[in-house]
């Protein structure tokens, strides 16, 4: 055998032979579809069910949500009403002759929606010891005499008039309670007094502060 031939032989014989084809049988091609129509089924099941639970946990969301919001955040009006509500019911109950009595936090809440709060302390007592920032002045005695403000009606009338919800503030709702009444008599139909005032009582050491009071409940207030 020549040389030349040799090599041809080898070369031929070193060609790899072809890869089979692997074919798929009608089997593995009946069970792909199964999988495909089960996957379609369990897709349309879900959407169907999601949507009416999804629908049903929005409703409840929003309904949670709706009252929610309606006990933290009163209607201004209503929460107005509900105030001075109980503010008539004390007024019945400690037999006073004017609209009502209210705590500091609900006289604060009323003077949010517009009303006028008079104070009736002694310039001195609003100067040094504090006041409510937007409040008026005007004096029920004066100082350091203690003696009546003649003019008190006169200041009064310029800040409000008789339709008005006027609150009265004290140090301790004495000198307010008596600004009140009076008030009442004279034609001002929604006076109210602002009970502890704004430094409250005594407490057992003799000091105000602590027991009560416009300070004491940390509503706003200013000094000079």
């Amino acid at each position: 055998m020549s040389w030349g031939r040799a090599m041809a032989l080898d070369a031929v014989h070193s060609i790899p032979e072809p890869t089979p084809v692997a074919r798929r049988s009608v089997t593995d091609e009946g069970a792909a579809v199964r999988w495909l129509l089960v996957a379609t089924a369990l897709g349309f099941l879900t959407l169907f069910l999601f949507v009416p639970l999804a629908a049903v946990f929005y409703e409840a969301l929003h309904k949670g949500w709706r009252a929610y919001f309606a006990a933290v955040a009163e209607p201004p009006v209503r929460g107005i009403e509900r105030i001075l509500s109980r503010a008539a019911e004390r007024a019945t109950e400690a037999d006073v002759r004017y609209a009502g009595l209210v705590l500091p936090a609900e006289a604060f809440e009323l003077t949010l929606a517009g009303t006028v709060l008079v104070d009736v302390r002694t310039r001195a007592e609003w100067e040094l010891v504090g006041r409510v920032p937007g409040s008026v002045l005007v004096e029920w005695q004066r100082y350091p005499d203690g003696a009546a403000n003649p003019g008190f009606f006169a200041e009064l009338d310029v800040h409000a008039s008789h339709e008005d919800i006027v609150l009265f503030l004290c140090r301790s709702a004495r000198r307010s309670h008596l600004a009140a009444e009076a008030a009442a008599a004279r034609g001002y139909s929604r006076a109210l007094n602002i009970l502890e005032g704004f430094e409250g009582d005594l407490d057992a050491v003799r000091r105000r502060g602590t027991l009560g009071g416009w300070r004491s409940a940390g509503l706003p207030w200013v000094q000079s």
